[in-house]
């Protein structure tokens, strides 16, 4: 009987996303027979514990598909994929810039490439909050993950000019 339901089990993990499932599959597989095996030898049925471990896992596979397809379906959204895309354009920006003019001379003004770069800044502040503002109310598991890509894409032009000195 043990080996059909944990078949079962399985079988029914395979429906989970493919990066979760390759996270804690073999870690719920092993917490199933523990779970099935001290149930089993509290008194209770193979089929209330079947049954049990079967709906609780329904539940996850229904939750973490949900989350995937907001994820997937948040970053075809404006809001989501340009604040990802902004600082590639300002990363090429300052690297052609500096290809054509080199680092050129401190003046008491630093220039429209310095003026572009800083309205970019504030243009991308914005930008990364009003998605946190729009969607971290809706499905904060996906904006997280959006946001933290966002985060890391903004760092990136900021330490290419931290790091040049510019």
């Amino acid at each position: 009987m043990f080996s059909r339901c944990r078949a079962l089990y399985v079988a029914l993990l395979r429906l989970y996303p493919r990066p979760f499932r390759e996270r804690f599959g073999p870690g719920m597989e092993q917490l199933f027979s523990d779970l099935y095996r001290e149930r089993l030898g509290a008194g209770r049925g193979a089929l209330s514990v079947t049954s049990w471990l079967l709906l609780e896992t329904g539940v996850g596979i229904l939750r973490e598909n949900l989350a995937a397809m907001r994820m997937s379906l948040m970053i075809k959204k404006p809001t989501a994929w340009l604040p990802i895309v902004l600082p590639v354009a300002i990363l090429a920006f300052v690297l052609c810039y500096l290809a054509a003019y080199g680092r050129g001379s401190r003046t008491a003004d630093e220039g429209t490439p310095a003026h572009i770069f800083q309205l970019w800044a504030v243009l991308q502040a914005l930008a990364v909050a009003v998605f946190a503002v729009k969607w971290l109310r809706h499905a904060p598991r996906a904006a997280t993950t959006i946001l933290a890509v966002q985060v890391a894409s903004t760092a990136i032009p900021l330490a290419t000019v931290f790091a040049l000195g510019l």
